[in-house]
């Protein structure tokens, strides 16, 4: 670890660059902790680029900033704590220091107070397409060759809950296979 003061620090250059980087190390590590280690560094690279990362955190982040920050990447505190240390933005003290004050906290067994999902942006408007032309979720789920739950599971955190009987008709009606199709117009 450099002893210079943080203006003067700069991140590694033998630090992977790209998600590919860290994969080629990973294709040839073989198993066991050293695997585990090089699979969450690969996840840290995949999830938190190290250009996006140094352009958005400072060096030496406090707990606090790292709470805040976490969402940005939509990442665990932990997750972001190591990748912070494996670009040596915080020393092994630092580190230390950070991992058992989020520990304290609760945040290594879990995240206090979540990660939030992402969601969809076309999905929505599909669906709003779809009930406009009077489709329900339930004849969207036949249409697919699915169970109604299913599609739930698979639509979670959208605005609609579709039961079975909601709309029009019955959804083990439909028995031919799905034909898929370009709907012309939406989105503009």
């Amino acid at each position: 670890m450099t002893t210079s003061p943080a203006w003067e620090r700069r991140v590694p250059s033998d630090t992977p660059d790209s998600a590919e980087d860290s994969l080629d190390g990973h294709a040839r590590t073989a198993s066991g902790p050293e695997a585990e280690r090089e699979a969450n560094r690969f996840a840290g690279a995949f999830l938190m680029p190290r250009a996006d990362v140094v352009a958005r955190m400072p060096i030496g982040p406090q707990v606090d900033q790292i709470l805040k920050a976490k969402g940005i990447w939509r990442v665990s505190a932990m997750a972001l704590t190591h990748r912070l240390h494996d670009l040596e933005m915080l020393t092994d003290w630092q580190y230390g220091s950070t991992c058992r004050r989020l520990t304290e906290l609760g945040y290594r067994s879990g995240e206090p107070d979540g990660i939030n999902r992402e969601t969809s942006q076309v999905l929505p408007k599909v669906f709003a397409l779809l009930r406009q032309n009077g489709q329900s979720a339930a004849r969207v789920a036949a249409e697919l060759h699915i169970p109604l739950s299913e599609l739930n599971a698979l639509m979670f955190g959208l605005s609609f809950t579709a039961r079975t009987g909601a709309g029009h008709g019955n959804e083990n009606t439909l028995t031919a296979k799905p034909a898929l199709r370009v709907i012309r117009g939406f989105g503009s």
